[in-house]
């Protein structure tokens, strides 16, 4: 015989819980701002990619030191993803891939293109053409 988990009804939260509750998802909004702004200058995209302890190290630079460690994490973790959702967006509404085919037609372009294609998968790279840098590897 199966046991299923009861599920118990909760109160609402007290005026106190309520106020902390409002309190922390502000500190939360507040500090992923601060994190949206950095995380927007071209020169930190390679930040989105690094690994988890880069990303802390990039947090204790711009952090408020309003919220509790694991949600500080979490607000890094999830400015760095909406960055790069904003990216993916772009890539697919402008339909970069379909410019790269219009721009290099032939069968000859082949290289190029293959090499374009490999620019726009990779953010930092990105991040240099929006510079003004020519990326290396596409010539």
């Amino acid at each position: 015989m199966l046991m299923r988990t009861r599920r118990r009804m909760t109160l609402p939260p007290n005026k106190r819980k309520n106020q902390r509750l409002h309190a922390l998802a502000t500190a939360y909004a507040r500090q992923k701002d601060a994190y949206l702004v950095e995380l927007a200058k071209a020169k930190n995209w390679v930040l989105w990619r690094l690994h988890r302890a880069d990303k802390r190290a990039f947090a204790r630079r711009f952090s408020f030191h309003q919220l509790p460690a694991h949600i500080e994490d979490q607000c890094v973790f999830d400015a760095c993803d909406t960055m790069i959702r904003w990216v993916e967006s772009a890539k697919a509404l402008d339909q970069w891939k379909a410019q790269i085919f219009r721009h290099f037609p032939s069968t000859e372009d082949a290289v190029q293109r293959h090499a374009y294609f490999r620019l726009i998968q990779q953010y930092d790279q990105i991040a240099e053409v929006l510079m003004g840098h020519h990326p290396a590897g596409v010539g």
